[in-house]
This record gives C-alpha cells, structure tokens and sequence, in this order.
C-alpha cells in the first residue's frame, strides 16, 4: 500500500508556499515597493541563468519573489 492511501504521516520540509505570475513594470513596482517602505531584499536583478528577479518580504516576514525574463 502506498504511503499516501495507508494512513502514514509524510515528512515536510516545514516550507510551504504559493505561485503567482504577475506581469509588471519591476522598476516603477519596485520604487512604489519602497515608497511604500516595503522590505525589498534584493531590487530586479539580471541574473546569470537569463531571469530577471526582485525579493520582498510581506509584513509577517515571508519572502516574495518576482521573476521574468532578462532584459
């Protein structure tokens, strides 16, 4: 019986979360983001593997990632 149908309790990496794809201007959110004084961890950024990515944290402190494609 698999572990899904016998009852058994699975493991969790205690991580849990959602995906949401928005398409945004990321430079006029992210000065609206700290108007706002939104925490921003990380302003869009090209990254080497061809996204272009931003992190924020909401007020209970999750982490939020924006990502498209590179400019």
């Amino acid at each position: 019986m698999s572990q899904a149908t016998s009852g058994a309790k699975r493991r969790s990496d205690g991580v849990s979360g959602a995906l949401v794809y928005l398409v945004v201007d990321d430079v006029a959110l992210h000065e609206d983001l700290l108007r706002r004084h939104v925490a921003v961890d990380m302003p869009p950024t090209d990254q080497t593997w061809g996204t272009r990515e931003m992190y924020v944290r909401d007020d209970g402190g999750r982490r939020v990632r924006g990502k498209g494609a590179s400019r």
